[in-house]
């Protein structure tokens, strides 16, 4: 079983520096992670037992170690030179620091992950969170994918709600994004689609090109006026190619000159809140070509980024062309293919052609019937272009 983060990894990779950059320092030590990784590997062998229990044998070593900071941290600061100081936590460092005592490494490993300022410069509130830090969400998150492949799902549940309490001790903040993911998977595995929705819009919780349903961003709105304009015009009129034969889309050409959302971790909210909006909810397509907007601009924004990876100077110039240069390289293909791509837009199509943006949808359709490397996909999308072309 591939491991879920790989996948989202994998379009990280293709998001530039700003986007994978995290936490500079970290209070998992090597030791755990050495130990997690073994219990993957074991949980790909099927051997639940062993992957069960090198997990806790993981989380019972943070905890240890964890304890062990705290300790050391609470008895240097009690001696008497330095509890005179206050709370006051550069005071406190700096004392610390200069008479070389351990408390000031632990510190130190903990500015790597928070600074002073995170604390309010508080002492008190250091110590505090470095008590709560000895929860590991990894291990609650991987107790629950054992537990959710065994079909044990209210216990698998029970484990990803522990770790959504202890989120803020993610090692790497984007982990709580991937959490919400198996949350909102398992309600819909469960038949709870309702709360796959606010799962997966928990996931875009301070997204701001999202914004809030009802209350989106300018630049969602924009997106979907453009999507519109073969239908409504720029200033609500005919745009002059209904009647074209549905080969000629000006709207089609402008979404994608003018759009990008370089958002790696929410294109899987987005794909799947359109799937949610457009099948599962009676075809709500105001809320699904919103949402499909942001998954098709997303999607093609991190495929430019991953051209950027192999082709030096490469620009925009259409659509097509970029899933031309795109389709030249295997490591594109597989990427893309793995964190479904080229579905999103095959998705988009859909949302576009029943809102009455029938001539965007059929460029759209072409573009991929021709230009997308996935055989199911641009076979789909050849029969969808060929239904609607029909007179």
């Amino acid at each position: 079983m591939i491991f879920f983060v790989f996948l989202f990894l994998q379009a990280l990779c293709f998001a530039g520096p700003a986007d994978t950059a995290g936490n500079s320092g970290s209070l998992v030590s090597p030791g755990v992670w050495e130990l997690m990784r073994n219990a993957e590997f074991s949980f790909d062998k099927g051997d639940i037992g062993e992957a069960l229990l090198l997990n806790e044998k993981a989380r019972d070593l943070h905890r240890s170690e964890i304890k062990s900071m705290a300790e050391t941290l609470k008895r240097d600061v009690s001696y008497r030179e330095i509890k005179r100081l206050g709370d006051n936590i550069s005071s406190v460092y700096q004392a610390l620091s200069s008479r070389g005592y351990s408390g000031a490494e632990v510190m130190d490993r903990v500015f790597k992950k928070h600074p002073p300022s995170f604390f309010s410069n508080s002492l008190s509130a250091l110590i505090a969170w470095l008590d709560g830090a000895s929860a590991l969400p990894e291990a609650d998150v991987f107790a629950g994918r054992v537990y959710e492949a065994e079909g044990e799902y209210s216990l698998a549940f029970s484990f990803y709600e522990k770790a959504w309490e202890n989120r803020a001790f993610f090692d790497v903040p984007g982990d709580s994004t991937l959490l919400v993911y198996h949350m909102a998977d398992l309600a819909g595995l469960t038949g709870n689609p309702g709360a796959r929705e606010n799962y997966l819009l928990l996931a875009l919780t301070g997204d701001p090109v999202f914004g809030t349903p009802g209350k989106e961003s300018g630049a969602l709105l924009a997106m979907m006026r453009t999507a519109k304009e073969d239908i409504e015009g720029p200033q609500g009129s005919s745009s002059g190619v209904s009647g074209s034969g549905k080969a000629v889309s000006p709207a089609f050409v402008k979404f994608f000159s003018l759009y990008r959302n370089n958002n790696p971790l929410a294109l899987k909210a987005y794909m799947d809140l359109t799937d949610f909006y457009y099948r599962d909810s009676g075809k709500r397509l105001d809320r699904a070509l919103a949402t499909g907007c942001l998954s098709a601009v997303t999607a093609f924004t991190l495929l430019e980024n991953a051209v950027r990876e192999y082709e030096y100077g490469y620009s925009y110039s259409s659509f097509g062309e970029t899933l031309r240069t795109a389709s030249k390289y295997s490591e594109i293909r597989e990427w893309a293919a793995s964190i479904h791509l080229w579905d999103s837009f095959l998705q988009f199509a859909f949302v576009l052609y029943d809102s009455g943006a029938q001539e965007f949808a059929a460029a759209l359709w072409m573009n991929l019937s021709i230009f997308c490397p996935d055989g199911r996909v641009a076979g789909k999308a050849a029969s969808a272009m060929n239904i609607s072309l029909q007179p």
